[in-house]
Order: C-alpha cells, then sequence, then structure tokens
C-alpha cells in the first residue's frame, strides 16, 4: 500500500493541482495489514483510456478485449460506480499480473452476476500460464454455471474446486476467499463462512495472477458477465484468529459501502 504524508494547514496558490480526498471508509481499508491490491471502480478514473486505479499502488489499469472492447462504468444496487463486463466479449486486463503470497492470501470480491452468467466460466482471478502444463498449483478464482464462486486448483488437467459456494445471480455480493498452509481454503459471502476445506493446505507454486481472465480470445469462454465494484488482495489470510478484526472491519465497510445486507 503506497503511503502518503500529509500536511495540515499547508496552503497552495496552483488550483490546478489534483486533489487527493481520503475517506474514513479508505483509511480504515488502508490500514489493513498485507493489503497490495486494491481496485474499485470510479467515475474519475475514466479517462481517455477508460483506464482503472490500483489504489494499493496508484498504477493504472487498462482493461482491453481483445476485439477491442472496454470495460465501461455503470452503476450497483445502490449507486456506486462498478465496472461493466460486455456480454460476450472477453475482457482481460494486461497489465496487472501481480505475485501473490504461495502460502497465505486473501482475495475479497464485490460483484453481480448478470443472466447470461450460464454462457461462460465467468473469471475473476487467474493465473497467466496454464499451471498444469509444468505442474503447478495456481490460484484461480471463477464463477461456474451452477453458479459456485470458488478458488481452482490447476495443478492437474481439467482444473477442480478447491473450495466452493453457491451464490445468487443479479444480487450485489460480498465474496472472499483465504488460504494459508495453516488454516486451508474457506470461502465468505456476505459476512458468514459457507465453505472450508480445511485439508488442502498446499502452498501455490505459481504466483502470477492476473484481474480478470487469463485467455485473450474473443468471446471466450472465460469472460465474466456482470459488473465488479471492487477487488482488495491481502498477502495474509484473514480468517487466522489474529486477523478477526481486520476482516470484521473488511466486510463490514464493503458491506455497507455497496448496502449489501447479511
Amino acid at each position: 500500500m503506497r503511503k502518503i504524508i500529509r500536511h495540515d494547514g499547508i496552503k497552495i496558490s496552483n488550483s490546478a493541482l489534483p486533489i487527493v480526498s481520503v475517506s474514513d471508509h479508505d483509511r480504515l481499508l488502508a490500514a489493513i495489514p498485507g493489503h497490495f491490491f486494491w481496485m474499485q471502480a470510479r467515475e474519475m478514473d475514466v479517462g481517455p483510456v477508460e483506464s482503472i486505479r490500483d489504489r494499493a499502488n496508484y498504477s493504472a489499469i487498462t482493461p482491453m478485449g481483445s476485439d477491442g472492447t472496454r470495460w465501461t462504468i455503470g452503476a450497483s444496487a445502490n449507486g456506486k460506480p462498478a465496472i461493466v463486463c460486455p456480454d460476450g466479449v472477453n475482457v482481460v486486463s494486461y497489465t496487472t499480473d501481480l505475485q501473490i503470497r504461495p502460502d497465505a492470501f486473501t482475495v475479497a470480491q464485490v460483484f453481480r452476476l448478470t443472466p447470461n452468467y450460464l454462457n461462460s466460466i465467468n473469471e475473476l482471478v487467474s493465473s497467466t500460464s496454464k499451471a498444469n502444463v509444468n505442474g503447478g498449483l495456481a490460484a484461480r478464482i471463477n464463477i461456474n454455471v451452477a453458479p459456485r464462486f470458488r478458488l481452482l486448483g490447476e495443478d492437474v488437467s481439467p482444473a477442480y474446486e478447491r473450495v466452493g459456494t453457491s451464490i445468487l445471480p443479479n444480487v450485489d455480493t460480498l465474496g472472499i476467499i483465504t488460504f494459508s498452509t495453516a488454516l486451508g481454503c474457506s470461502v465468505r459471502i456476505n459476512g458468514h463462512t459457507v465453505a472450508q476445506n480445511v485439508a488442502d493446505k498446499r502452498p501455490l507454486t505459481d504466483r502470477t495472477i492476473r484481474f480478470g481472465s487469463q485467455s485473450t480470445i474473443v468471446n471466450s469462454n472465460a469472460s465474466f458477465h456482470g459488473q465488479r465494484m471492487r477487488t482488495h488482495m491481502f498477502n495474509l489470510d484473514l480468517s487466522a484468529p489474529e486477523y478477526a478484526g481486520y476482516l470484521a472491519t473488511l466486510e463490514r465497510e464493503l458491506m455497507s459501502f455497496y448496502g449489501i445486507g447479511s
């Protein structure tokens, strides 16, 4: 997480300079340890190239479909900005390959599926190379046609579910995947643990992940159908007892911000 030093009382005459506004909501989320990726759909980030900022590092995320189609900005159920993923178009971000911690991580996402989710496996986070080619184990999170929100293993082919749960389409949802070699895998939906696999404690061997789809094929069945409001990634297992307060803060703030009930 990039830090900003605040100096109160300083006056700058150049009114054209950009202004950084930080709310209590932002400060609470920024204080959670291990925070290494923060995607938040905001109108202010949509410029000539329709890029979105990774707020943890302030690097640009440039979403681009392989046919030239970009994501657009829409709204969540309570009117907050959301990335709208066009149905039938595979949109992948080429500029956000990230290194996730292999032995402990948390990925929190706010999203909504559209009715056309049945046509896709709806990739949310993917590995950048097929891990089963080299026998590796990668982090891959998607929603299948059931629909099930799940963490996949790709050390063998076909990919399989390490942990997952059924969810509802057409509803704004907070889904959190946690993993560590101490506690295994778990899924939390809207503030509740709904699935666990405490026996699967194998660390990742392929650490590189991507926000969005792995595929670069037009109309790939990896396309996400719906809206994406937030993605937060942490290099910690926030389900561990010592991080219970941070997990509670994360869920409370995101659910309150987007009007999601428990």
